[in-house]
């Protein structure tokens, strides 16, 4: 989906675990085939009330690679529901790692 629509967003609201909702994204040292395509994770680091990854989308078939930004609110809606501020931060914060190179599509992840 996300090569399909050229997404280069994914924001997930939910905090993995393997029982309910499994870690989708390889570690540093892992690279993860998914039929034509691999996925490697490039950067990530830990933010007040988030996580950002840089990910990275190649395709085996071509030389064509797509970077890929992942936010994951792993708090979501717990510190978040007595509060509209969180919210808005949240939007803000998708808004400032789009504004200066990305126009496209956001896909948005949950349990």
């Amino acid at each position: 989906m996300l090569w399909d629509h050229n997404t280069q967003m994914v924001v997930v609201l939910s905090a993995a675990d393997e029982e309910d909702f499994p870690i989708f994204w390889p570690g540093y040292n892992d690279g993860l085939d998914l039929g034509t395509f691999r996925v490697k994770l490039v950067q990530e680091s830990d933010r007040v009330g988030y996580v950002l990854r840089d990910l990275s989308l190649q395709s085996l078939k071509d030389d064509f690679e797509m970077s890929v930004k992942m936010i994951q609110s792993a708090h979501w809606p717990y510190h978040c529901s007595t509060s509209i501020a969180c919210v808005l931060d949240l939007v803000r914060i998708v808004q400032d790692c789009t504004a200066s190179s990305y126009s496209g599509p956001c896909a948005v992840v949950d349990r």
